[in-house]
């Protein structure tokens, strides 16, 4: 059985759906990059937009570096 991603509710009322989270199944984290590669391939644009704050440089810089926040870097 071939698995799809989930896409989020069709809201127009609230939202411009212009950008959105697409809900990979967890059986398929392993091919994240594969995934990305295959959207992109078929014209649809990627990007992490929320990388976890923690890990970004300023962050680190004010001492959070070494933190642990497995949930957020997931």
């Amino acid at each position: 059985m071939k698995e799809t991603l989930g896409l989020p509710p069709a809201d127009f009322a609230q939202s411009n759906w212009h950008m959105f989270q697409v809900l990979l199944p967890e059986s398929l984290a392993p091919q994240r990059g594969e995934s990305i590669r295959l959207m992109r391939e078929s014209g649809i644009a990627t990007g992490v937009h929320y990388p976890a704050i923690h890990l970004t440089s300023l962050y680190k810089n004010l001492g959070l570096s070494g933190v642990s926040l497995p949930h957020t870097e997931s």
